[in-house]
């Protein structure tokens, strides 16, 4: 009985972290490359593999800056995600983030116009 719950218990493991590993993989924002910098920024879709955080920064000279906004986010497929943006008066890049369970699970660097 002892050895049949130490496999079970050792299988469980094994599919839960695959299982969020292929989730993680499945992260990902459907939007161009250049978006609309303004008192906001609306990001077409966003799918999630479970509910997270959606996390905009200042990217200036390749590098991660301040945090302009974040956004919570369900889990699955959403469309028209909004993040209000606090400071924005310097940046012409804005890194992206999904977090979930504090793991950064998709991120992508995008270029920035003025309204």
């Amino acid at each position: 009985m002892k050895k049949f719950t130490l496999a079970a218990a050792a299988a469980a493991t094994m599919i839960a972290s695959s299982a969020f590993a292929l989730s993680s993989a499945d992260a990902y924002f459907d939007e161009a490359d250049n978006v609309v910098l303004g008192s906001e920024i609306t990001l077409e879709t966003v799918m999630a593999p479970a509910d997270g955080v959606i996390s905009i920064y200042d990217y200036s000279g390749n590098e991660q800056g301040a945090l302009l906004g974040t956004d919570l986010i369900d889990g699955g497929l959403t469309s028209n995600v909004v993040v209000d943006i606090d400071d924005y008066s310097t940046t012409d890049q804005i890194l992206v983030t999904l977090t979930v369970d504090g793991e950064v699970v998709a991120s992508k660097t995008m270029y920035t116009t003025d309204m």
